[in-house]
């Protein structure tokens, strides 16, 4: 008799412990739709609601948090999406949310913390690197953001915001070739965007000034008429110091600039070309990944050239030098 009472029991217990399962189920899921008609408060009261019977249920906080943030409790959201990461460790948008909440409350350490755990989380989650990119530019690591808003921009290539925050600190460090390319980016995601627009022009005046301050001819100096050469006398740097500092100067530019062509250019663009070739052997690279390899070897191009052309510009240089050393 006691074994059958206890087996009534046992049946009772799982079907209310169902029927209350089910029930919340019903309440997040009205509470949601009331969320999503922007009928903030009423869905506040439900998820409330639920958490007065079951305090630790990441969806009742999740949408709570939302609800906050929607409301402009930028502290209750942070709070509640905290409580998320207790009850719910492995739920990436909730890290990647808290990460973005303590940017704005300007917690540095633990938005970058948040974030990080997040794309750890869901490595392919773009707003987790731009949430990223977003704090390491406000506290000037630039070249962190730059890499955090490169991997945004490469899980999302229609990433908007992404592409423009990665042009602006791009222009910032005066990489005006790259901030060119994303500022068109955005725009093309985003056409009428007066800032993108803006700083497009910007990219672009400082880009056209860069090279005309490497393609533009040395001011001409007024070489003594005593500073003669000649056939039998070797060059004499009191009657020939401004030509000789010349020719010493253009020589020093010069392996510079070769220096950097070895120690940086040439590797990247040796990385970039095996890269793209790659993308020609394999037929599982998506086409966003395609785009990235060929925005990388572009890059690499373009500073062969830039160096192409410095290197020219210092040529004629010694070379005009040479040429008055043989007058003189």
């Amino acid at each position: 008799m006691m074994a059958a009472n206890r087996r009534r029991c046992n049946r009772f217990g799982v079907t209310a412990l169902a029927k209350e399962k089910e029930n919340v189920a019903e309440l997040i899921q009205k509470a949601q739709m009331l969320l999503s008609q922007r009928q903030h408060q009423e869905a506040r009261t439900i998820f409330l609601r639920v958490l007065e019977g079951r305090p630790d249920h990441p969806d009742a906080h999740y949408g709570l948090a939302t609800v906050c943030f929607q409301q402009g409790d930028v502290l209750g959201a942070a709070h509640h999406f905290k409580e998320v990461t207790r009850h719910d460790p492995l739920r990436s948008g909730a890290f990647v949310n808290l990460g973005a909440l303590y940017n704005h409350l300007g917690r540095d350490d633990d938005a970058v913390a948040a974030l990080r755990r997040g794309i750890q989380l869901d490595p392919n989650r773009a707003e987790g690197y731009y949430n990223l990119g977003l704090i390491y530019r406000r506290i000037g690591k630039l070249d962190l953001a730059v890499e955090a808003y490169r991997e945004a921009v490469r899980l999302q290539p229609g990433l908007a915001d992404a592409h423009f925050n990665l042009a602006n600190t791009l222009l910032d460090g005066g990489k005006y070739d790259y901030a060119i390319t994303h500022y068109r980016a955005a725009l093309k995601a985003r056409p009428n965007w007066p800032e993108a627009r803006q700083g497009l022009n910007l990219a672009e005046t400082g880009w056209k000034e860069e090279q005309t301050a490497v393609l533009a001819p040395e001011t001409v100096v007024d070489v003594p008429a005593d500073a003669t050469l000649p056939p039998d006398r070797p060059l004499d740097p009191a009657v020939h110091g401004v030509l000789l500092s010349e020719i010493h100067l253009a020589a020093a530019e010069a392996e510079a600039v070769t220096k950097n062509l070895g120690e940086e250019v040439a590797p990247q663009l040796e990385t970039a070309i095996k890269e793209l070739s790659q993308c020609f052997l394999r037929s599982d690279i998506p086409a966003h990944e395609m785009t990235s390899r060929l925005e990388a070897f572009e890059a690499s191009a373009q500073r062969l050239r830039k160096i192409q052309r410095e290197l020219e510009h210092i040529h004629n240089r010694i070379e005009a030098a040479g040429e008055d050393l043989k007058r003189k």
